[in-house]
């Protein structure tokens, strides 16, 4: 979850993209510690993503992380 402002901006992340981000070896063990462990890269990414256009909820996928 992110915020503009008051404004809460949703966030989901896929776990390729975690593994693609090199944080996951694990898919299912390991998902919540490559988040923490991931988290301020997937902060500049989904900023990049909001930047480029306003909705609703936005997913992170493998490609964004490239």
């Amino acid at each position: 979850m992110g915020y503009d402002g008051m404004v809460s901006v949703p966030f989901l992340i896929e776990v390729e993209a975690l593994e693609e981000l090199g944080f996951l070896s694990q898919p299912e063990a390991s998902a919540l510690a490559a988040f923490d462990a991931a988290r301020s890269s997937i902060f500049e990414i989904a900023r990049r993503i909001y930047s480029a256009s306003r909705q609703t909820s936005y997913r992170i996928a493998a490609e964004d992380c490239r």
